[in-house]
């Protein structure tokens, strides 16, 4: 990675897709809103000393607005087990704990199993 000083250009690539209930509107405009993550970043050189820094963000849940009208809710597709990794890892980076990801991740599942089996979740 260059210096990033020298990076005067960001964008933000949208990608993936949102299974809707319903059909919307071709020439009408909604408010957009979504929780996602950024699964790339790419850097390219301008030729001018500075660079152009692509992040691509990929929505998990999506709202869609139409003033005066309900909001439409996408389907949320992600599996259970993905949603707990994702949950995990939150508390993982939110702890500040000293061990890598997966190591926690292993030993919190661990104890999530032998949670279920001794009934208590």
């Amino acid at each position: 990675m260059k210096d990033l000083k020298s990076a005067n250009e960001y964008v933000l690539k949208l990608a993936g897709k949102a299974y809707i209930p319903q059909e919307l509107e071709i020439g009408r405009n909604y408010k957009i809103t979504s929780d996602g993550t950024i699964t790339s970043k790419n850097e390219t050189d301008l030729d001018n000393g500075s660079h152009l820094l692509t992040f691509k963000f990929n929505p998990v849940l999506v709202e869609i607005q139409e003033v005066g009208k309900p909001a439409i809710r996408a389907r949320d597709v992600r599996r259970q087990s993905q949603k707990l990794r994702g949950i995990i890892y939150r508390q993982w980076q939110e702890e500040n704990i000293s061990i890598e990801f997966e190591t926690y991740y292993e030993k919190k599942m661990l104890n999530i199993i032998q949670a279920v089996i001794e009934g208590l979740i």
